[in-house]
């Protein structure tokens, strides 16, 4: 009879689990897309606040291109109200209202305080998502024709 233990497949995973981080784990869309792990929930809450600052600051740049001059210059008086409202709700409610608590409440809180994961990470990646829906659903309005 031998005395020498051998880690069981539970021990094994979870050094395993250990050596892996948010830099060098699974790779693909879909890995991204339904990680568990709070860094990687953060980076992605990060691409999807800097597409909506992109694009908010688009609208931004075409306001002051129609105000560059005394007339008309290239849209509507509706589309600029259009597009005054389509930024001004992109940057309240879909970039400074999620920003703090996405970027420093799922990446940077949790390993300063040394936890490994967040309460409910699945419900986090599920509310990244949610924004993505929102996204497109305001940019959607801005192609509609309204009465």
């Amino acid at each position: 009879m031998s005395t020498e233990t051998h880690p069981s497949t539970a021990e094994q995973d979870e050094h395993h689990d250990e050596d892996e981080n948010y830099l060098n784990h699974e790779s693909g869309l879909w890995s991204w897309l339904t990680t568990k792990d709070h860094k990687r929930i953060g980076i992605l809450y990060l691409i999807s606040l800097a597409a909506v600052f992109l694009v908010a600051g688009v609208l931004a740049i075409i306001m002051r291109l129609e105000l560059s001059g005394p007339d008309q210059t290239i849209m509507s008086n509706d589309t600029y109200n259009q597009v005054f409202t389509m930024h001004g709700i992109m940057m309240v409610f879909l970039f400074l209202v999620p920003s703090t608590p996405a970027i420093l409440g799922n990446f940077a809180l949790p390993m300063q305080i040394g936890a490994k994961d967040v309460a409910f990470p699945r419900l986090n990646d599920l509310g990244d998502l949610c924004d993505g829906v929102c996204v497109d659903l305001y940019g959607d309005q801005l192609h509609r024709d309204h009465p």
